[in-house]
């Protein structure tokens, strides 16, 4: 295979880095066109080079291709192994034209220097039956070199104890009254800022106290000549369509404001918003989950144990992590919720995890239910983490029994498997009122038993929601988390499976 390679260092044209010292390696090898298809042996297998440094923050392989007609009757996901291991997964939407698939790829990339490697060997596949093909056209490897900005542990400190705050998000709307400064809710009342900055000019700005913004109790209050760019209330609500079609603004109608109001995928959210870590009076509140070994006794004696554990994720676009930071390379690249607890578990317990995220944008609790023999069950999973639920409007009784089928599917394939249930984040609640997700909550609840766990984001945020606004946490502002409730997401998981993180 003819490969090209090429360095690119702090292309700030092309991408926002943390800072001026930062390096941003790519390195693409381009192929002739290579279609995938499931269950049939056929994969594409190329080289690419790593950087020279020793120090990378993150790491991602985005694959750029598109289906092929006909479609099967399963979505294609494929799986992307280094050096010869399963590293990770990913599934493709059938729409038309590029789908890029990202492959979060930072440890395999991180432990492949510690060996001393100068290049990896990818490979790509599809298993399971009946899937769409997938024509490959490019895979390039990029990562983020000597950069000290993202801190993955103290953005897993748990929210609700200790007496720090690591990046807290709060968006800088104007107030709907033009006389009234911007301001914005906290969790806590800070004692102490330990760092502020803006994304808004695309790289990272640093903010001062009494300049910028000043700090009364809990709410931050943004000041005449800040550094932070302000959004006027009315570029974000619009009285009218028409209006908003002015302004070639995107938007979803808000029951709760009888509005239009702006809606945005990707990193725009992401870098509107401000982060403030600070100091606050120590607290312990009892918020999220309980670790208790007796009901994940399988998953928690091989973490104990060091022994292989695949770990599959499947539901929906909070699940494939539309917004994170590190999927649009933005600041500060954090990953995925899936792949922060399976970064957070081979920390914890040294143990080797492999990791397949077969979500998919869009997609209910019937997709899953029709889709798992084919996305799920070829991976031979140890633990699935279900989370479904947002996209779904039916009863009650249908979403707990399409959940049950794919337990049951699973358990076919591998009868000690064990389960993580997740109760999903709550939609924008000025968007409108969806009483069945309460429903879905209590019946996945209702569900947990050995080897069936329960995991209650949808509790979390709605703590959350009691002291900041829904605008403060999403990545667009209708239904998905920023970087900030993907935290909250991750760690609410881990509760289940790592003790110290117990509420």
């Amino acid at each position: 295979m003819n490969t090209i390679r090429m360095l690119l260092l702090v292309f700030a044209l092309a991408l926002p880095v943390a800072s001026a010292n930062a390096e941003f390696f790519s390195d693409v090898a381009k192929t002739e066109p290579t279609i995938l298809k499931s269950g049939d042996d056929n994969t594409l297998e190329t080289t690419l080079q790593l950087p020279k440094s020793k120090s990378v923050t993150y790491a991602h392989i985005a694959v750029v291709g598109e289906v092929e007609k006909p479609r099967g009757k399963t979505n294609a996901s494929i799986t992307l192994s280094i050096d010869d291991k399963d590293v990770a997964a990913r599934t493709v939407g059938n729409d038309q034209g590029p789908r890029n698939a990202p492959f979060i790829v930072t440890g395999a990339v991180r432990q492949a220097l510690k060996e001393g490697k100068t290049s990896i060997g990818v490979k790509l596949s599809m298993r399971g039956k009946d899937q769409t093909a997938y024509k490959v056209r490019s895979v390039t490897l990029y990562c983020l070199c000597d950069e000290k900005y993202f801190r993955n542990s103290s953005y897993m400190r748990p929210l609700f104890s200790g007496d720090e705050m690591t990046a807290e998000s709060v968006f800088p709307l104007a107030d709907e009254d033009p006389s009234k400064p911007a301001s914005a809710k906290l969790l806590f009342k800070p004692t102490k800022v330990l760092e502020a900055y803006t994304l808004s000019s695309g790289k990272k700005v640093d903010l001062v106290q009494d300049k910028d913004y000043k700090i009364d109790g809990d709410t931050i209050t943004f000041l005449p000549g800040t550094n932070v760019k302000i959004v006027p209330w009315k570029e974000m609500y619009f009285d009218t369509e028409a209006d908003a079609k002015k302004s070639n603004a995107k938007t979803f109608y808000f029951d709760g404001l009888k509005k239009y109001a702006f809606f945005a995928e990707g990193d725009w959210f992401h870098k509107h918003m401000v982060y403030i870590s600070y100091k606050h009076t120590a607290t312990h509140e009892k918020v999220g989950e309980n670790f208790d070994e007796k009901v994940l006794p399988k998953t928690i004696a091989a973490l104990k144990a060091k022994t292989p554990l695949n770990v599959v994720l499947y539901g929906d676009s909070i699940s494939y992590g539309a917004n994170a930071s590190g999927l649009s390379l933005s600041v500060p690249f954090a990953p995925t919720w899936g792949d922060f607890v399976a970064q957070e578990l081979r920390k914890y317990y040294n143990a080797p995890i492999t990791f397949y995220n077969r979500a998919l944008g869009g997609m209910t609790s019937q997709w899953g239910k029709d889709n798992v023999e084919s996305l799920v069950c070829p991976d031979k999973p140890d633990l699935v983490i279900i989370a479904f639920g947002m996209n779904d409007r039916m009863k009650k009784e249908e979403f707990a029994g399409n959940i049950s089928a794919i337990i049951e599917s699973v358990r076919k394939a591998n009868p000690d498997a064990e389960f993580i249930l997740v109760g999903s984040m709550q939609a924008n609640p000025l968007w409108r009122d969806f009483p069945m997700h309460k429903e879905y909550a209590k019946a996945l609840e209702s569900m947990e038993t050995a080897k069936i766990a329960y995991a209650d984001v949808g509790g979390v945020h709605g703590r959350l929601l009691k002291s900041k606004r829904f605008i403060d946490m999403t990545g667009n502002n209708v239904n998905h988390p920023n970087d900030f409730l993907i935290r909250a997401y991750a760690q609410t998981i881990l509760q289940k499976l790592i003790p110290s993180l117990s509420k």
